[in-house]
């Protein structure tokens, strides 16, 4: 008689310690799964790039490694790219839409050449056309729009480094201290100015045709990603990690043009609308909130019950989608105006809409208006941490106040919520 006995090695299927979670054996194979839908990232989505010249064409990156090409109007993945051993930190896309840059945790920027109706029409993949090894692991990325003849990458890790992908070596490198770089965005209207957020709580403002920094702003808590109006060439919005975000005027930073509170943990990242008249923020609170650029409010809220940590959010190039990525490994598509209607409108429906919106902008500012236009559902850890920190911030008032009443005139002189933020500025 034949006998079929079972081996596992009970490493594998028992936990090392009490103290360890246990151990679920699950078979990744897509024989296993047949009914499973169009397999995308398999672990944290990092970066998120739109196309420049497609509307519905979409990049995104994981800690995997990968990045993948998506094509959102038929909801499709066209192509995916393993494209580093570790993490991917960055990810771009050149201003001509030719050139994918990816950066990651293996110190490699690998240049990929993009023909993107070949690859749509799934005849032909990104192919491979340099890599370069860096100095040290790069934390993110971006495409400088200095020359249309030589595509040019910014990388920071350590140092900043700008790198062509017709040189071997980086074209110049900067360094300052010891301090590592987390973010850095170039300028889409100053072609030669690059923004560096830094893990010392500083800013700096770089020229790429000068060895030395312009501006340098240390703030009281680290930013974590900066973002260019694409309107008004001087003015920028930090997301930090104190829950808020600061537009600036690069002219002025002893003081920020406004203060954006909303968010009840840190900002992870920030992106302006093409119009520079608002902007998206992407939040540890597992929120992405839309905001107009002269309000301290935002003026909504996304949240759903399965997001988690949203690390990463862009703008359509038109404009009318907002498009996130979380630590679930999801790509979740909005609209930038949540009451807007997809479908083909008819003039009948369109003038009723108009005289609605002329209604509420004439009555907005009446209490029961006003109450109904600023309402918004919010998940109840984010209304509790909400609450909570109402309770931190009157209790820093009354000891403020308390303080001046009990100590001599001008000991403690009234800060402005706009200056009090900045700890110094070098120039």
């Amino acid at each position: 008689m034949k006998i079929e006995v079972l081996s596992r090695d009970p490493s594998v299927l028992f936990r090392d310690s009490s103290q360890k979670i246990h151990k679920l054996p699950r078979n990744y194979s897509a024989d296993q799964h047949p009914f499973q839908q169009e397999q995308g990232h398999n672990d944290t989505v990092q970066r998120v790039e739109p196309h420049p010249y497609s509307v519905s064409t979409f990049l995104s990156s994981s800690s995997s490694g990968e990045f993948i090409i998506w094509n959102l109007a038929q909801r499709r993945l066209i192509c995916k790219v393993q494209a580093h051993r570790g993490s991917s930190t960055g990810l771009g896309i050149s201003p001509n839409g030719e050139i994918i840059a990816s950066c990651g945790a293996d110190s490699i920027l690998a240049l990929y050449k993009l023909d993107l109706e070949a690859t749509v029409a799934d005849e032909a993949f990104p192919s491979l056309e340099v890599t370069r090894k860096l100095q040290s692991a790069p934390n993110s990325l971006d495409h400088l729009r200095a020359s249309n003849s030589q595509e040019m990458v910014v990388c920071v890790g350590t140092s900043l480094e700008l790198w062509s992908h017709l040189r071997a070596d980086p074209l110049h490198r900067w360094e300052w201290g010891n301090s590592p770089m987390l973010h850095t965005r170039c300028s889409p209207v100053e072609k030669n100015l690059v923004g560096v957020a830094t893990h010392s709580r500083a800013l700096l403002l770089i020229d790429t045709r000068q060895p030395q920094p312009l501006r340098k702003m240390t703030l009281e808590l680290r930013p974590n990603a900066i973002s260019w109006n694409p309107q008004e060439a001087p003015r920028f919005v930090l997301a930090c990690e104190d829950y808020n975000l600061y537009s600036w005027d690069m002219r002025k930073l002893s003081s920020a043009v406004f203060v954006h509170k909303g968010h009840t943990s840190a900002v992870l990242d920030v992106n302006f609308h093409n119009s520079g008249r608002e902007f998206a923020s992407a939040s540890y609170d597992r929120t992405v909130r839309l905001w107009e650029c002269n309000s301290s409010s935002s003026r909504e809220v996304y949240h759903t019950q399965r997001m988690q940590r949203v690390s990463g959010v862009r703008y359509s190039l038109d404009g009318r989608y907002v498009i996130s990525a979380s630590d679930e490994m999801n790509l979740r598509l909005w609209k930038a105006r949540a009451d807007d209607k997809i479908a083909i409108m008819s003039q009948r429906e369109k003038d009723s809409l108009n005289y609605n919106e002329r209604l509420i902008k004439s009555y907005k500012n009446h209490p029961e208006i006003r109450k109904i236009i600023r309402h918004r559902h919010l998940p109840k850890h984010v209304y509790n941490a909400k609450k909570e920190l109402k309770i931190i911030n009157d209790a820093l008032k009354r000891k403020e106040e308390n303080r001046r009443k009990h100590s001599q005139q001008n000991t403690y002189p009234h800060i402005a919520e706009q200056v009090k933020h900045v700890i110094g500025e070098d120039e």
